[in-house]
């Protein structure tokens, strides 16, 4: 008793970070006995001229805007310094930043679909086709450098539908939707017999 107890707790994540003390599950404000700093990713607290009540269970809550995280230790009124060493990352949701575009391709060619994407790993990627997600083999799916690409190979008229994109993280998910839409052999020579017609009928 009467010696004074400091618990550290190192903290890492995106700026504005706040921290705040508690003993027992009750908040500790700044003063008297209490001294609460936060510097250098490391945020302190100095309890002096320790009595028989200060023995408990603290607890280093961190927020930010993405959220919070906390740890605990207990402490004893034994001479000397206690100290909680933890490293708390602050997790960010998964976000997309740029949507997959909706494309038309022609049938027996590839269509493509990229969304980039933001967030605290690990982050998970799933693309889904009118609600199913996609297993098929001639379906590509990768994620490298935050860029999430589909690649449908040798597009026939029933890949045509709407496409989503789901990332996924512990904090959080997001997604975005886009359509692809397949033009068949059949109908583009349709396409191009109506337009020969038009033009040679305007000729006569």
């Amino acid at each position: 008793q009467g010696s004074t107890a400091r618990l550290q707790c190192t903290v890492k994540g995106s700026p504005e970070l706040h921290t705040t003390w508690f003993l027992n599950n009750n908040e500790l404000s700044a003063g008297g006995r209490y001294v609460i700093s936060l510097k250098d990713g490391v945020s302190t607290l100095e309890v002096q001229d320790l009595t028989l009540s200060d023995s408990g269970n603290y607890t280093c809550e961190v927020l930010n805007e993405s959220g919070c995280e906390s740890c605990s230790t207990k402490v004893t009124n034994e001479a000397g310094q206690q100290k909680c060493d933890a490293v708390l990352t602050i997790q960010e949701p998964a976000r997309i930043l740029d949507k997959a575009a909706s494309i038309s391709v022609t049938a027996g060619d590839s269509a493509t679909l990229q969304c980039t994407i933001s967030g605290s790993p690990e982050l998970k990627v799933k693309w889904f086709k009118d609600g199913k997600e996609m297993i098929n083999h001639r379906h590509t799916m990768s994620f490298d450098s935050s860029i999430a690409t589909l690649v449908v190979e040798r597009c026939s008229v029933e890949d045509s539908g709407d496409y989503v994109c789901v990332a996924s993280s512990e904090a959080g998910r997001d997604q975005c939707s886009s359509s692809v839409s397949v033009k068949g052999w059949f109908s583009l020579v349709f396409i191009h017999l109506i337009a020969a017609c038009f033009s040679y009928s305007g000729s006569q």
